[in-house]
């Protein structure tokens, strides 16, 4: 990339009313909201950070949610909802091994057993740096069995919310501040925690009766 050349982002980003906070999710009460007076800018400029902070953790699609502004007094939560679940991402070919552009189910077991069997933490009590190969190897297998049938589809079922501060902007500021502690992790050489956080730490279920209403970002 040219110096001044834009980058291209890869991430689908929608915004979306009302509030979908994710089933099970606690909720802050009213009085523990918190204010922080170092977060200044507008909504926008926060939304921005954050969609180029999801576009490096290679995330393939999200929606931000909240309330409208009549109702932020009293709610001002964001929930991100977003999926890691890239249709084109077939890097479980190199990581399983497998250079068969039609393997079945069989195939993608028998490579997994056989990364399980190298890494597997019981087998290796002197290598901890193993744990996360292990991990590693269960996630190419997800991914090149949803392949195999067919359900390598976008599916939003991971959920970062934030409403422990007083307005939207400032819990949109919390998610971004959390982003970046978690690409912290992955300048630091730990790039298989980071894949282990954003695929599994946060997967949930939307509410069983939220209603979704698109909508636009406001400053």
């Amino acid at each position: 990339m040219k110096k001044g050349d834009k980058k291209v982002r890869t991430v689908e980003v929608e915004d979306r009313y009302p509030l979908r906070w994710p089933d099970g999710y606690p909720r802050t009460l009213l009085n523990n909201r918190k204010a922080n007076g170092s977060w200044q800018k507008s909504f926008s400029d926060y939304r921005d950070a954050v969609i180029e902070e999801l576009d490096r953790m290679k995330v393939s699609s999200a929606t931000i949610t909240r309330n409208e502004l009549a109702l932020e007094d009293k709610d001002p939560g964001v929930a991100i909802w977003y999926s890691m679940k890239a249709g084109g991402d077939y890097d479980w070919q190199v990581g399983l091994g497998i250079d068969n552009p039609v393997p079945t189910l069989e195939d993608v077991d028998r490579a997994y057993k056989v990364l399980a069997m190298k890494y597997h933490p019981d087998r290796n009590p002197d290598r901890p740096d193993y744990v996360e190969l292990f991990k590693q190897a269960g996630v190419w297998r997800e991914k090149a069995k949803a392949y195999v049938l067919g359900s390598a589809v976008l599916q939003q079922d991971n959920c970062l919310a934030f409403d422990q501060f007083k307005t939207a902007k400032m819990n949109l500021a919390a998610a971004l501040s959390a982003l970046r502690h978690f690409r912290g992790l992955e300048r630091l050489g730990m790039p298989f925690i980071v894949s282990r956080i954003m695929t599994h730490a946060f997967k949930t279920a939307l509410p069983e009766k939220a209603t979704v209403i698109h909508g636009t970002p406001a400053a």
